[in-house]
C-alpha cells in the first residue's frame, strides 16, 4: 500500500482504509480459526512451520523478536497441556522452579510485587494439593495479566519505532495499538468468563471470601498506580494515558468482584428458601467498609496520587455498589417472605452515620423511605401479579433514580428537579394504586419537600396542591376499600416521628407553630 502512495495508485486515506479493513479481517480469520480450534479439541499446530513464518515476519518488520518468542512459547504451552492426560495432576518440582524463576524477573521488573509474587506461589501450592487440584483447572489471570502487558508495551514500543521512521503517522500508531489492545483484552475476558464457568460447576454452597477478594483487588490497583507512575516519571507514558489506564484496569479489577458478589448471592439462593441473611451484620461490615475505604482515599489525596474530586468520585461509586449488596440482601429476605427489618436500628445508625459526616440528612431520609417502601410492598402484595408488577416498578423507578443521580453529580439538573421528577414517575408508575395509602408522616414530608421545591422555583403552588391532593385521594380510595375502621391505628413512633419533623418545619419557616399544634390535634383525634 506505501508503493501504491508514492506511485500515485491511491491517495493516503484509501490506503489507510484498506489496510484496516485487511488487518481486521485477517485477524477474523485468525479467530475463526482459534474457535475450530477450541471446538474440536485435536489443533496439531506445526511449530517448525510457524517459526519459519514468525522468522520472515520478523525480518519484514511485522513483529519484534520479542513478539515471536511470546507466541512460539504460548504454541509450547498449548501442546504441553493437550499432552497432560490429566489436568488436575500435581505440579512438578521442574514447573514450580521455573515459575519462580519468571515472577522472580517480573518482580525486579516491578510488574508485581513480592506480596503478589507469594500470592501466585502459595494459590500454586494449594493447585498441588488433592483440595486445591479444581483451582488448577482454571486459567491463571494474573498470569495471563502480565503477558497481555508485556505484549501491550511491546506493541506500544514497536509502534513508536516505525512512527519515528516516518512509516505510519501519530494517529494510525494510535487507533492500532487501541485496536491490539483491545484484542488482547478480550482474550482476558474469555479467561475470565471461561473461570466463571467454572466456578457455576463447582459446588454451588461454596462461599467466595470478599473481604479477602476485596484485600487483594485494592493491594492490585494500589501496585498498577505504582507502576503507571513510574512509567509517567520515566516518559513512557502520558498523565492522560496512564489515568485512562488506570481507570479501566480498576473497573476491569472492580467486575472480578462483582462476579464474586453474584456467585455468593447464587449460593444463597440455592441454599434453601429459609436462609436469612443478618442484615444487621451485613450492615455493620458495610459501613466498616466505607469508613477504611474512606481512610484509604484520603491517604491517597494527601500522598498526591489522586486528587479530591477523584477520591469523591470513587467513595461515591463504592458506596454505591456496596449498598446494593445491601439491598440485594433485603430481596432476597422479603422473596423468603420474612422479612423483618428493624426500621428504629436503621434511624439509630444512620443518624450516627450522619453525625459523622459520612452521610447527609437527604442520603439518610432517602434510604429510609426505600426501606419503608420495600416494607410496605412486602406487607401489601397479595398475590403473584402484583408482586411482579410491584418488582418491575422498583427496577423502573431505581433505573430512573440512579440515572438522575448521575444527572446531579453532573450538574444537569438540580437536587429538587429530581426529587420532582421522581415523583412523576411515581405517578406514571401508578405506584400509589398499587401500594399502601400514604401515612401522615409521609404526607408531612411531602409537603416538606415540595414547599422547598416551590421556594427554589421548581414547581408552582398550583402544582405542589395538585401532588398533594393526589396523594389526599389515594389515602381516601385505601381507606373506602379496606371500610372505615381499616386503617391502623398511629403508633407512637409514627406520631413521634411526626413531631421530628413538624418541628423541623417550623425551624425552616415552612410552617407556623399553630399550624404544627393544629395538624397534631388532627392527629390525636383521627386516631381516637
Amino acid at each position: 500500500l506505501r508503493k501504491q502512495v508514492a506511485a500515485g495508485e491511491i491517495s493516503e486515506a484509501d490506503a489507510k482504509a484498506r489496510f484496516e479493513e485487511g488487518e481486521k479481517r485477517m485477524w477474523m480469520r485468525y479467530r475463526a480459526a482459534e474457535d475450530r480450534n477450541a471446538i474440536r479439541g485435536k489443533s496439531k499446530v506445526d511449530y517448525e512451520a510457524a517459526a519459519e513464518r514468525m522468522i520472515e515476519m520478523v525480518k519484514n518488520g511485522e513483529i519484534t523478536k520479542e513478539q515471536m518468542q511470546q507466541r512460539l512459547d504460548r504454541m509450547t504451552q498449548a501442546e504441553t497441556k493437550k499432552d497432560k492426560p490429566d489436568a488436575r495432576r500435581r505440579m512438578s518440582r521442574t514447573d514450580y522452579d521455573a515459575a519462580v524463576e519468571r515472577m522472580s524477573e517480573m518482580a525486579r521488573n516491578g510488574e508485581i510485587t513480592k506480596e503478589q509474587m507469594q500470592q501466585r506461589l502459595d494459590r500454586m501450592k494449594q493447585a498441588g494439593s488433592k483440595e486445591g487440584a479444581k483451582v488448577q483447572e482454571r486459567a491463571d489471570l494474573d498470569e495471563l495479566k502480565a503477558k497481555i502487558e508485556e505484549r501491550v508495551r511491546a506493541m506500544g514500543a514497536d509502534l513508536r519505532k516505525q512512527v519515528a521512521a516516518g512509516e505510519i503517522s501519530e494517529a494510525d500508531a494510535k487507533a492500532r495499538f487501541e485496536e491490539g489492545e483491545k484484542r488482547m483484552w478480550m482474550r482476558y475476558r474469555a479467561a475470565e468468563l471461561k473461570n466463571a464457568d467454572a466456578m457455576k460447576a463447582s459446588a454451588k454452597s461454596d462461599r467466595i471470601d470478599l473481604e479477602e477478594l476485596k484485600a487483594k483487588i485494592e493491594e492490585r490497583i494500589r501496585a498498577m498506580g505504582t507502576n503507571l507512575r513510574k512509567q509517567v516519571a520515566a516518559g513512557d507514558l502520558s498523565e492522560e494515558d496512564a489515568k485512562a489506564k488506570f481507570e479501566k484496569g480498576e473497573a476491569r479489577m472492580w467486575e472480578r468482584y462483582r462476579a464474586a458478589e453474584a456467585k455468593n448471592a447464587e449460593a444463597m439462593k440455592t441454599g434453601g428458601k429459609t436462609d436469612r441473611v443478618d442484615l444487621d451484620e451485613l450492615k455493620t461490615n458495610i459501613e466498616e467498609r466505607i469508613r477504611a475505604m474512606g481512610t484509604n482515599l484520603r491517604k491517597q489525596v494527601a500522598a498526591g496520587e489522586i486528587t479530591a474530586d477523584e477520591a469523591r468520585a470513587r467513595f461515591e461509586k463504592g458506596e454505591a455498589r456496596m449498598w446494593e449488596r445491601y439491598r440485594a440482601a433485603e430481596a432476597q429476605n422479603a422473596e423468603a417472605g420474612k422479612s423483618t427489618l428493624d426500621y428504629d436500628a436503621a434511624v439509630r445508625k444512620m443518624t450516627e452515620m450522619v453525625e459523622a459526616g459520612t452521610i447527609t440528612r437527604e442520603q439518610m431520609q432517602q434510604r429510609l423511605e426505600q426501606m419503608k417502601d420495600r416494607m410496605g410492598a412486602s406487607e401489601e402484595s397479595a398475590n403473584t401479579d402484583d408482586r411482579e408488577q410491584q418488582r418491575q416498578n422498583r427496577i423502573r423507578y431505581q433505573a430512573a433514580f440512579d440515572e438522575l443521580t448521575e444527572m446531579v453529580k453532573d450538574g444537569k439538573i438540580t437536587r429538587q428537579q429530581m426529587e420532582g421528577r421522581l415523583e412523576d414517575i411515581k405517578d406514571r408508575m401508578g405506584v400509589s394504586r398499587n401500594s399502601k395509602a400514604p401515612s401522615r408522616a409521609e404526607y408531612m414530608e411531602a409537603e416538606k419537600k415540595m414547599a422547598a421545591m416551590v421556594k427554589a422555583g421548581e414547581i408552582t403552588k398550583e402544582q405542589m396542591q395538585q401532588r398533594l391532593d393526589r396523594m389526599k385521594q389515594d389515602g381516601s380510595r385505601k381507606q373506602r376499600k379496606t371500610g372505615k375502621d381499616g386503617g391502623r391505628r398511629m403508633s407512637r413512633d409514627d406520631y413521634d416521628a411526626a413531631v421530628k419533623r413538624m418541628i423541623e418545619m417550623v425551624e425552616d419557616g415552612t410552617i407556623t407553630r399553630e399550624q404544627m399544634q393544629q395538624r397534631l390535634d388532627r392527629m390525636k383525634q383521627a386516631d381516637e
